[in-house]
């Protein structure tokens, strides 16, 4: 019976032989394939930004029945503020979600390979994602077998960008990768054209 490996294809070896083996799920132990219920879908993908949003309200609501007899002009500040995060919060949900569609369809045609996983490890958000993809298409096992190999847990929260220079934060690049996720290319050296080549050999 075949298998799918999900030791990274670009020769490492750091891994040690234990590691190798239990990243090696077999087809037989793949589940089926979970249905797909596309709201309920958009809150699973991006778990975090949805949260955020939530206590914000609560958060805005709380100081706003505070400062019920404070000026007139600092309320409506911090109402713009807290809807500000909430916007956010909702775009960096949608950005995940359409991460999560992308995934899934690859997912759906390639099967597993480290290779379409690679590029959504560096945050915390973006593997929820991939977590979700692969739920859905019964890869979960080798998914969290791949992010427990490269050293990420559930309580990691903080992009690994941010975590190694806490200034990203201030750089526009960094929002512009985050809420705007441009097309991954499809040109030869691309994942997609990898994979394709494999698929037709």
């Amino acid at each position: 019976m075949g298998g799918i490996s999900i030791v990274p294809s670009n020769g490492d070896k750091s891994l040690s032989g234990n590691t190798q083996k239990a990243l090696f799920l077999t087809e037989a132990a793949i589940p089926p394939q979970t249905p797909s219920m596309p709201f309920m879908d958009y809150l699973r993908a991006a778990p975090l930004p949805h949260l955020t949003a939530l206590k914000t309200v609560a958060l805005g609501l709380g100081v706003d029945v505070w400062l019920s007899e404070a000026s007139a002009l600092l309320r409506p500040l911090l109402a713009a503020a807290a809807g500000w995060v909430v916007l956010l919060c909702q775009a960096d949900a949608l950005c995940r979600y359409h991460e999560y569609l992308r995934l899934r369809r690859m997912l759906e045609r390639y099967g597993f390979h480290p290779r379409i996983f690679t590029p959504m490890l560096g945050s915390r958000c973006q593997r929820d994602a991939a977590l979700l993809a692969a739920r859905k298409t019964g890869h979960l096992e080798a998914a969290w077998a791949m992010l427990r190999a490269h050293g990420y847990r559930a309580y990691h929260l903080i992009p690994d960008s941010v975590r190694r220079d806490p200034h990203t934060l201030l750089r526009p690049a960094f929002w512009r990768t985050t809420l705007l996720p441009r097309r991954r290319s499809r040109g030869r050296n691309s994942t997609v054209f990898d994979l394709r080549q494999r698929q037709n050999t």
